[in-house]
C-alpha cells in the first residue's frame, strides 16, 4: 500500500500445512512414524524513501522452519562425525525478526547498511542423549533438540561503487551475527557458526554485442574463527580467507543461457568455514550452466 508519495507499507501472511513420514527403514531402531503440523505467520514492513536516493525500512516477520527428515526419523553421520540420533517428537522452530535498515542508491553508488534481532522459540540443536532418556538412545550418542529459546542479534552492509566512465565496480559484503543458544543446563553464544563473515572484490562486466554480456571477478572472501560448545565436547576451526577468480557469459533470446566458471582458493588455504562444516577443497575449479525460458 502506497501510503503516500514517501511511505510504502507492505503486509503479507503465509499458511504452512505439513506433512513428514518416515514409510520404511533397514534400521530396525527406527520406527515408521508421521509428523504433521500447520501454522500461520505474517509480516509487516514500512518503508521510508527519504529523498530519491534514499530510503529507510522497519520490518517484522514471524518464522517458521519445520524439523527435517534427518532431524526427525533418520538421524545423520554428517558434521560432527559421530552418528546424531533422530527424534520424532521435535516441534517446529518458530521466531520473530526484526529489521532497521537504509539504502542509498544513485547511478555510481550503493550503499545498504541493516542491524537486526531474533528471536526463535524451539531451537533445533544436537544434544547428547542422555538429556533426553525417554528416546531410547544411547546416553554416549547425539539427538536432536528444541531448546528453549535462541537470541541472534547482528548487523549486515553492502557497498558498491561503479567507478565513473568504466565497467569496473568494487564491492564488499559483510555480516555479523551474535547467536546466544539456552540449553537445559546452560547458556553460550559458541554455537559453531564465525560471528562474522565477508566479501570484497573487483567485478567488470560489458555489454560485447547485443544480447551477449560477460564478466569477471576478482575477489576475496573470509570469516572468523568459530566455537561449538555442547554438553559433550568445545570445538573450534581457525578463521580463513581465500581469494578467488570468477567468470561467466550470459546470452540472450528466446531463452537466456549462462555459463560460468570459477577459480577457487587460489592460495591453497586448508580451512573449514564453521566447525560443523567438512575442510574444503584446496585449489579447485568449479563450471556452471543455467538457463532461463
Amino acid at each position: 500500500w502506497k501510503a503516500s508519495e514517501q511511505f510504502d507499507l507492505v503486509a503479507g501472511i503465509r499458511h504452512y500445512k505439513v506433512a513428514s513420514e518416515l514409510t520404511f527403514s533397514n534400521d530396525p531402531q527406527l520406527i515408521p512414524k508421521q509428523t504433521d503440523d500447520s501454522h500461520t505467520i505474517g509480516s509487516l514492513a514500512l518503508v521510508y524513501h527519504a529523498r530519491k536516493d534514499l530510503a529507510w525500512r522497519f520490518s517484522w516477520a514471524q518464522g517458521y522452519v519445520f524439523p527435517t527428515l534427518l532431524h526427525l526419523h533418520t538421524g545423520t553421520l554428517f558434521g560432527q562425525g559421530n552418528l546424531t540420533r533422530p527424534n520424532p517428537n521435535l516441534q517446529p522452530e518458530k521466531s520473530d525478526n526484526f529489521e532497521i535498515g537504509m539504502r542509498f542508491q544513485n547511478e555510481t553508488l550503493t550503499a545498504d547498511f541493516a542491524i537486526f534481532a531474533n528471536q526463535s522459540e524451539d531451537y533445533i540443536a544436537s544434544v547428547l542423549a542422555s538429556n533426553l532418556p525417554e528416546l531410547g538412545w544411547s546416553p554416549r550418542e547425539n539427538t536432536y533438540a528444541n531448546l528453549d529459546t535462541a537470541e541472534s542479534r547482528g548487523a549486515e552492509m553492502l557497498i558498491s561503487k561503479l567507478f565513473s566512465n568504466s565497467n569496473f565496480e568494487w564491492y564488499a559484503q559483510g555480516s555479523y551475527v551474535r547467536r546466544e543458544l539456552d540449553y537445559t543446563t546452560f547458556k553460550t553464544t559458541d554455537n559453531g557458526q564465525p560471528e562474522w563473515t565477508g566479501r570484497t572484490g573487483i567485478r567488470f562486466e560489458t555489454e560485447a554485442q547485443k544480447n551477449f554480456r560477460w564478466y569477471i571477478d576478482f575477489y576475496g572472501a573470509a570469516g572468523g574463527d568459530s566455537d561449538l560448545k555442547t554438553t559433550r565436547s568445545t570445538s573450534h576451526t581457525d578463521s580463513w580467507g581465500t581469494l578467488n577468480l570468477a567468470a561467466g557469459i550470459y546470452l540472450a533470446g528466446d531463452q537466456e543461457w549462462w555459463f560460468g566458471i570459477e577459480a577457487l582458493n587460489l592460495t591453497d588455504e586448508a580451512y573449514r568455514p564453521s566447525v560443523d562444516e567438512l575442510w574444503q577443497p584446496e585449489r579447485h575449479l568449479t563450471l556452471g550452466a543455467r538457463v532461463k525460458f
